[in-house]
C-alpha cells in the first residue's frame, strides 16, 4: 500500500483526486501548446488576420493587422468591437469612405450587405492610397475570421493596363 511522507497510508480517494488533478494539468499544458502554435501561425502569416466572436468582439489578431491600420495593442485588444476599430479608422482619416465601385450611401449598403452574408471579398481604398482586400468567413463555433491583404500593386497594374489599352485604342482611332 502507498504511504504519504508521514508513513500514513494514502487513501484511494486521494489517489483518484491526484490522478484527476494530473489529468487536468496535462490538458492545460496541451491547450497552452495549442495556443502557442496558433499564436505562432498567426504572427508568421503575411496577411493581416483578425478573429471576432459571434457578437463582433475581437478574439485575436496578428501584428500585421495592427500595423495595417496603425492600431496600438490597446486599441486592437481582446474584447473590442469591430465597430470601435472602424470608428478609430474614421477619426484618424485612415479610410476613404468608398470602395472600388464608389462611395456614399451605396458603399455603406454594400459593406452592410457583405457583413450580413460574409461571402466573397470586399475591397477598400485607404486614404494613403493603399487598396485592401478583406475576406471574412464564418466559423463553425460562431464569429468570423477576417483576412486582409494589401492589393495596391494589383490595383496599380490594373490602372496601367487600362491606360495602355486606352492609349492603344486612341492610336487606332487616329490612324
Amino acid at each position: 500500500m502507498a504511504t504519504s511522507k508521514g508513513n500514513e497510508p494514502i487513501r484511494s480517494d486521494e489517489v483518484e483526486a491526484l490522478r484527476d488533478e494530473l489529468a487536468a494539468l496535462k490538458r492545460r499544458i496541451a491547450q497552452m501548446d495549442d495556443d502557442a502554435l496558433f499564436s505562432e501561425a498567426m504572427e508568421n502569416s503575411s496577411e493581416a488576420i483578425v478573429i471576432y466572436d459571434e457578437d463582433g468582439l475581437l478574439v485575436a489578431c496578428n501584428r500585421n493587422f495592427r500595423e495595417l491600420y496603425g492600431y496600438s495593442e490597446q486599441e486592437a485588444r481582446e474584447g473590442v468591437h469591430f465597430r470601435e476599430l472602424g470608428r478609430i479608422d474614421i477619426e484618424r482619416g485612415n479610410v476613404v469612405i468608398g470602395d472600388e465601385f464608389g462611395g456614399g450611401e451605396e458603399y455603406l449598403e454594400r459593406k452592410a450587405e457583405y457583413r450580413r452574408k460574409l461571402e466573397g471579398s470586399f475591397v477598400v481604398h485607404l486614404k494613403d492610397g493603399r487598396w485592401i482586400r478583406t475576406t471574412d468567413r464564418r466559423m463553425h463555433r460562431g464569429g468570423f475570421v477576417s483576412v486582409q491583404v494589401d492589393i495596391t500593386d494589383i490595383k496599380r497594374n490594373e490602372q496601367a493596363l487600362r491606360a495602355a489599352k486606352e492609349a492603344a485604342e486612341l492610336g487606332r482611332i487616329k490612324a
